[in-house]
C-alpha cells in the first residue's frame, strides 16, 4: 500500500531523515518508534505531504505522491493526525465532526459516513452536544481521531495518540483502533508505550539518528541489541 524509497530530509546540515526505506501492506497495524529526535515525526511529515523531503519518493496505491501537499494526500485515502489535540475547542462535539465529512472524499467504504456512527466509534455518543474543550483529554485524543476518520482514510498515520493518557483512557483508544482496523484502516503508529504497541501492531520499525536500525514483532526489536543501544541501554517498556 505504501512504499517509501530512500526518504531524506534534511534542515541546513541538519539530516534529519537519511535514506529510509518502508514497506507497509494494506491492512497492517505498524508502529514506528525510535528515541526522542530519531526522525519519526519528520517522517511522518515527508510522507504525508506536510512537509517536501529533500530527496527519495513515496509511492502510495501505486501512484507517486512525494510532491503532493497534506490536503492532497488526504484526498487519495492518505491521513496523518498530530501530537497535539487536533479539534475545535469552541465548537460542539458534533460540529466538529460535520466539518471533516464536507470534505470526505474516496469511494464508499465500511467507514462510518455520518456523526452518530463516528460519535459511536469513539465512544462519545452521549457528548454530541458538548462543547469540545468540555471533554476529558482521553475524549478530545479519540475525537480528534474520529475528525480524521470522517476523511475517509485508507491508510491513517498517527502520531503518539496514547501521550499522556491514563491506563483507562488508553484502553479506550486501544478499543478504537481495534475496531478501525477491522473496518479495513491500514495503521501506523508513532509511540513510545511499548504494552500499547504490543497490544496493538504486529510489526514494529524502530528509527535512530534518521535511519532505520531494525524491523521486527515489537518482542524482537525491543530485544535487539542496536535498538537496546539507541535507548541508552533503557529499558523499552514505557520508553520515552
Amino acid at each position: 500500500m505504501l512504499t517509501v524509497r530512500g526518504l531524506s530530509k534534511s534542515f541546513g546540515q541538519v539530516r534529519a531523515l537519511q535514506d529510509v526505506d518502508l514497506d507497509v501492506s494494506e491492512g497492517e497495524r505498524l508502529a514506528l518508534i525510535g528515541p526522542n529526535g530519531s526522525g519519526k515525526t519528520t517522517l511522518f511529515n515527508a510522507v504525508s505531504g506536510a512537509m517536501r523531503p529533500t530527496g527519495g519518493s513515496v509511492r502510495f496505491l501505486d501512484a507517486d505522491i512525494t510532491r503532493l501537499t497534506m490536503e492532497q494526500t488526504a484526498r487519495r485515502g492518505l491521513v496523518r493526525t498530530f501530537q497535539h489535540d487536533a479539534v475545535f475547542p469552541g465548537l460542539r462535539v458534533e460540529q466538529n465532526l460535520e466539518l471533516p465529512l464536507i470534505r470526505r472524499a474516496g469511494a464508499a467504504t465500511e467507514l462510518p459516513a455520518d456523526v452518530p456512527s463516528l460519535l459511536d466509534l469513539a465512544g462519545l455518543s452521549g457528548q454530541a452536544a458538548s462543547p469540545a474543550k468540555s471533554l476529558p483529554y482521553g475524549n478530545r485524543r479519540r475525537l480528534g481521531i474520529a475528525i480524521a476518520v470522517a476523511l475517509n482514510p485508507r491508510l491513517l498515520m498517527l502520531d503518539e495518540p496514547a501521550a499522556g493518557l491514563n491506563e483507562r483512557e488508553t484502553h479506550e483508544l486501544l478499543e478504537m483502533l481495534e475496531r478501525l482496523s477491522a473496518l479495513g484502516v491500514t495503521l501506523v503508529v508513532i509511540e513510545h508505550d511499548m504494552p500499547f504497541i504490543a497490544a496493538l501492531c504486529e510489526r514494529a520499525v524502530v528509527l535512530n539518528t534518521g535511519s532505520v536500525i531494525a524491523t521486527g514483532t515489537p518482542a524482537e526489536v525491543r530485544r535487539d541489541p542496536g535498538v537496546i543501544e539507541a535507548y541508552l541501554g533503557g529499558s523499552l517498556v514505557g520508553a520515552h
